[in-house]
């Protein structure tokens, strides 16, 4: 994803679900309105970065945010307007998520391990846990940390039990916590990312053959079906927490509220 100098960010305005607190430790907030939150580039970098590869944020004026050159910058202080950039340790390039497990702050990367930070992502090190090269993270069943890797790119879980993962034109489930998978569904637009799990309505939304439609699964991801959502046949990434999911692709972007039937 790319944006120039400002970073749009949604939040929801109240959870509608009891299981919602899970989507938070997937690493996005969603909302119905949109706001300008700082400007992407800190007080003491004069140039400002052009490609941004992930964002968490904590609430609507709290966030971090990750680039190629490599930096993480994050809000401290929304009254600055600016992102400031937080201590790192060198050994990677590219972070390519954040996520918030078990009260501490993740990033996978492309370097030999993940990074952890304890305070809100203003510094971090390398986590101790082994996990290189990875594209996504997330605590399996029995609470081990474990690395999302090639071909699967994207996670997501609506319970403790039902994950799914989605890369390499295929979408792979799990039904263990993410200790086993199985691929599930394959013919998909291997440039199309993301995958979103419903926990109020116990849905899974990910991409499809086409740009299109998303599939959608009702039953832990055991079925899934072609859903329609307007946009256009072009590679598409899917992202959402609680019961709001997001569609975007070079045409536009495109919001359901009902577990993706509309």
């Amino acid at each position: 994803m790319s944006f120039r100098h400002f970073l749009l960010v949604a939040l929801l305005a109240g959870l509608s679900c009891a299981a919602s607190s899970r989507a938070f430790a997937q690493g996005y907030l969603s909302s119905p309105e949109w706001q300008e939150v700082g400007t992407l580039g800190a007080l003491n970098h004069p140039v400002l970065p052009t490609t941004y590869t992930a964002f968490f944020f904590f609430d609507a004026m709290h966030g971090i945010a990750a680039t190629t050159s490599p930096i993480i910058y994050y809000i401290a202080d929304p009254s600055i307007g600016k992102w400031l950039p937080a201590t790192i340790p060198s050994g990677f390039t590219t972070v390519r998520m954040f996520r918030f497990i078990q009260g501490k702050l993740y990033a996978a990367n492309d370097g030999a391990d993940a990074l952890v930070s304890t305070d809100s992502g203003k510094t971090w090190a390398f986590a101790g846990l082994g996990l290189g090269n990875a594209n996504d993270l997330y605590a399996d069943a029995n609470g081990t940390i474990r690395a999302l890797k090639d071909p699967m790119k994207s996670f997501a879980r609506i319970d403790t039990m039902n994950c799914v993962a989605i890369g390499g034109g295929s979408l792979f489930v799990s039904s263990d916590g993410g200790l086993n998978w199985t691929t599930s569904v394959t013919g998909i637009d291997p440039l199309s990312l993301g995958a979103f799990g419903d926990p109020c309505h116990d849905v899974f939304i990910c991409p499809s053959m086409w740009g299109t439609a998303a599939l959608r699964s009702s039953d832990s991801g055991k079925t899934w079906q072609d859903i329609l959502t307007g946009a256009s046949p072009f590679p598409e990434y899917i992202v959402g927490a609680s019961s709001t999911c997001y569609e975007n692709d070079s045409g536009g972007m495109f919001r359901s509220i009902d577990g993706g039937l509309t």
